[in-house]
């Protein structure tokens, strides 16, 4: 009994997260949204890391269900030794762009413009 005890205790402690990353300071931060639907996000942190979006309300069609966000944006982390950036734009031509890959993904039909869509690449 005393030894299944000792055992479940080691296998606690082993399994225990460790906490060696630092805390990373936030160094600006901006949240803006406006009653027109138009939205600016982004922030910095001391580590080099960055994120920009600006999103603006746009009409993707003829019908009045055809309004979405059109959005564009950037994200900058840092990779062991450089830093890496990548620009991106979501509306109907979306794609992302940095200067290791360059991706173009097709329109998406009105029905795929929430996060739950998937569409099928056959």
């Amino acid at each position: 009994m005393r030894i299944t005890i000792i055992v479940a205790l080691f296998a606690v402690v082993v399994a225990a997260p460790t906490n060696d990353k630092e805390d990373m300071a936030i160094i600006s931060t901006t949240n803006e949204i406006n009653v027109d639907g138009n939205d600016v996000h982004d922030f910095d942190m001391a580590d080099g890391t960055e994120d920009y979006e600006n999103g603006k309300v746009k009409k993707f069609g003829t019908k009045p269900e055809d309004i979405g966000v059109a959005s564009k944006g950037s994200y900058s982390y840092n990779f062991p030794g450089t830093i890496i950036t990548v620009n991106w734009i979501t509306d109907e031509k979306t794609k992302a762009v940095h200067t290791y890959i360059q991706v173009s993904y097709p329109a998406q039909t009105p029905a795929c413009r929430s996060m739950s869509c998937t569409i099928d690449d056959s």
